[in-house]
This record gives C-alpha cells, sequence and structure tokens, in this order.
C-alpha cells in the first residue's frame, strides 16, 4: 500500500479510537445514571416501610437443593434439629431430622422499575467492558502502525 495506505489506516484507528472513547463515556453515564435511579427507588421504598420478609421452612434439604435457595434469593437464618420415630422398643426407629429455614425479602417492596433500571445498568456496563477492549485492541493496531 505504501506511504498513503499507511496513513489511511491511521487515520482510520485514530477516528475509531475517538469514536470509542465517546461510545466509553456514553455507556458509563448511562449505566451510572441506572445504578442512581435504582438506588434512590430503594431508598425511596425503605424510607416508607419497615422490611418486609417472606419465610420458608425445609426440612433435610440436598446440597443441589439449597444452591438453588440461595439463587432464587432465599436466606439461611436457622437451622433446628429434631427427632421422629419412638425408639428404645417403639415400632418406629427413631431418626434425627433438620429443618431449614429460609427468608428473603418480599419482592413487592422493590418496584419493578428498580429491578428494569439495575437490569439495564448491568447490561451498559457489559457494553463499556466490551468497549474497552476494543479500544485496547484499536491502540495496539495503531502503535504497530507506528
Amino acid at each position: 500500500m505504501g506511504f498513503f495506505g499507511n496513513k489511511e489506516e491511521k487515520n482510520i484507528l485514530i477516528n475509531r479510537i475517538e469514536d470509542l472513547r465517546e461510545e466509553l463515556r456514553q455507556a458509563r453515564e448511562s449505566a451510572d445514571g441506572h445504578l442512581l435511579l435504582a438506588n434512590e427507588m430503594r431508598a425511596k421504598e425503605s424510607a416508607n416501610s419497615a422490611p418486609k420478609w417472606e419465610y420458608f421452612l425445609c426440612d433435610n434439604p440436598t446440597g443441589e437443593a439449597l444452591n438453588e435457595y440461595g439463587e432464587q434469593g432465599w436466606e439461611l437464618v436457622n437451622c433446628v434439629s429434631f427427632t421422629t420415630g419412638f425408639g428404645l422398643g417403639g415400632n418406629e426407629k427413631m431418626t434425627v431430622q433438620f429443618r431449614y429455614i429460609f427468608k428473603r425479602s418480599m419482592l413487592s417492596t422493590y418496584p419493578a422499575q428498580a429491578h428494569e433500571a439495575l437490569k439495564t445498568a448491568s447490561e451498559w456496563r457489559d457494553r463499556w467492558d466490551q468497549l474497552k477492549q476494543e479500544l485496547e485492541i484499536a491502540k495496539e493496531e495503531l502503535e504497530a502502525l507506528r
């Protein structure tokens, strides 16, 4: 390509870098704005009412079930043991059981708009990370042309 081709490639990369920087700035502002909105909604909601919880009891869950409950937002708050059966001469074998008590914040106390704002902020953060990678690649390509 010669001298002019190399210069043209540099100009294209320089313009791409400038575009990426602007898009990064916009992505950052949008993500920050959505996070701020979600936090304001959360603060407003919590200031207006006491936290509301829902509870869930489960006997002898598997490790896989415990992981599922955690993914669904349940928090283990207590575990109690109790016995079943008669033992000592009874017809039923006595066994020890465990009852797990979970709680989680009720979704109704957290507005749907706040959930949407957090989701949008997360999407913008992902885009921001992607743009940073593209920017680094463009910079490396430009440096290789110098």
